[in-house]
């Protein structure tokens, strides 16, 4: 007799559930890893797209610094944070949301808290201390955040999609928290404190300076 050589039901099922097994457990870790891969990316590509918009907007107007900007009714452009905003609609193509806050044309979402920069180099707040990296710039905006995947859009929690910046008169911004680039020089408030490598931050806030700092990949849980 020719005896035939095969697998059972019994076995297949059998091997077909230990690989749904394998699958069940291994596909969370693996969709974490490949959307903490893309965070970095994608908050350097909104950076840069928001500084390029500056940048032509302070073209625009023949200036360095956005507090030198007068718009053609003879305000400034930092009057409040809706003048702002509606300047760059233009070089952000997009829409504005709100009154400090904007959307630009692939759903990243800009915001600041500040309802009025200011509007003069006096009063503007100098990046001082030990260790500012930019202690001649104005900081016009010490609260400006990133949303990369909309605000509208889950998790809308720092450090995973949205995260926290200070923005200078010539329409740069600072990572919050990056070493040589803190807080108004604070030597204690960096991400190596706030936001350490391989453990679950203790203010999120701070890990836009570790993104950063580390070649634009996630190093915090």
């Amino acid at each position: 007799m020719k005896k035939t050589f095969g697998f059972t039901l019994a076995e297949v099922l059998i091997t077909l559930g230990i690989i749904g097994v394998v699958a069940a457990l291994t596909m969370p870790t693996f969709t974490t890893k490949t959307t903490t891969a893309k965070i970095g990316p994608q908050l350097a590509k909104a950076v840069s797209m928001f500084e390029q918009a500056n940048k032509a907007l302070l073209a625009d107007y023949e200036s360095d610094s956005l507090q030198g900007v007068v718009l053609s009714d003879g305000t400034r452009l930092l009057k409040n944070g809706k003048t702002y905003m509606t300047a760059l609609e233009s070089h952000l193509n997009g829409t504005q949301s709100g009154n400090y806050s904007f959307y630009a044309a692939d759903g990243t979402f800009y915001s600041t808290s500040t309802k009025t920069f200011p509007s003069t180099t006096d009063v503007c707040l100098k990046d001082t201390g030990s260790n500012a990296t930019s202690p001649n710039k104005c900081v016009i905006a010490s609260s400006f955040y990133i949303d990369i995947n909309g605000y509208n859009k889950s998790p809308n929690k720092w450090g995973r999609d949205r995260f926290r910046f200070k923005l200078f008169d010539d329409g740069t911004l600072a990572p919050w928290g990056a070493v040589g680039n803190l807080p108004r020089g604070d030597s204690d408030n960096k991400w190596t404190e706030k936001c350490k490598s391989n453990e679950v931050p203790a203010d999120y806030q701070y890990c836009a300076g570790s993104i950063f700092d580390n070649g634009l990949t996630v190093q915090y849980k």
